[in-house]
């Protein structure tokens, strides 16, 4: 009788093992175990009147850089992959970087990250125009101020938008969401420069600080 409950038990406790679900995998492991390339992307940033634009972040890739992907390796190592696509014969097939999850692992702190991601550079072609509601048979501007004294002119600049080296090697406190072993979305900030145009200014508008977000989705192939 005590063999038969104590064969009945074993049995009980193997079918239970079997039926348990395993726990979800971490962040980090699911990390560690793929290959992600970027699959959309976007950037805000700020205009020379000083307003936010959102941009398609994709089209300021290089091409040379739109199929390298990541490799999350053991510890808190990882590298960005060429993927057998190189902008200069003098690239390494790989660059390595040092990355920590922190906050229960929803941010990520990516160090000697420059090669992740590429900055958007914003510039005035000159000479500017003035935006005129006529010019026949006169001049007529489109925006006056009423006082004299301070004149606004409303103009019209031509942007110019193209990607650039980033300056900066490390990504604080990148926000992860979205996490799945397929894809995940990361969003962080850059300090950035824009052109200022929203005061007067003899020649040019001025620089002025600003922070460049990005809205990142990296996919698992």
């Amino acid at each position: 009788m005590k063999k038969t409950l104590f064969s009945l038990l074993a049995l009980f406790l193997l079918a239970e093992s079997c039926t348990k679900t395993p726990p979800d995998p971490t962040h980090g492991t699911m990390l560690r175990t793929g290959k992600w390339k970027i699959s959309a992307a976007t950037i805000r940033m700020k205009l020379p009147n000083g307003k936010d634009t959102t941009m398609d972040y994709i089209q300021f890739i290089p091409k040379c850089h739109q199929d390298d992907y990541i490799r999350f390796d053991s510890l808190s190592y990882g590298s960005v992959h060429n993927n057998g696509t190189s902008c200069s014969v003098a690239d390494a097939d790989s660059i390595s970087f040092v990355w920590r999850l922190k906050s229960n692992e929803t941010v990520m702190d990516i160090f000697n990250g420059f090669t992740l991601i590429d900055s958007v550079a914003e510039t005035i072609l000159t000479p500017y125009h003035f935006d005129t509601l006529s010019q026949d048979p006169f001049l007529v501007l489109d925006t006056i101020s009423n006082d004299p004294a301070n004149i606004v002119l409303d103009t019209v600049w031509d942007l110019n938008f193209s990607s650039a080296t980033t300056s900066n090697i490390n990504i604080y406190n990148a926000t992860l969401s979205n996490f799945t072993q397929a894809s995940f979305t990361m969003d962080f900030i850059l300090p950035a420069h824009y052109p200022d145009s929203t005061h007067f200014h003899e020649m040019s508008p001025i620089i002025r600080p600003d922070s460049f977000h990005y809205h990142v989705t990296y996919s698992n192939f």
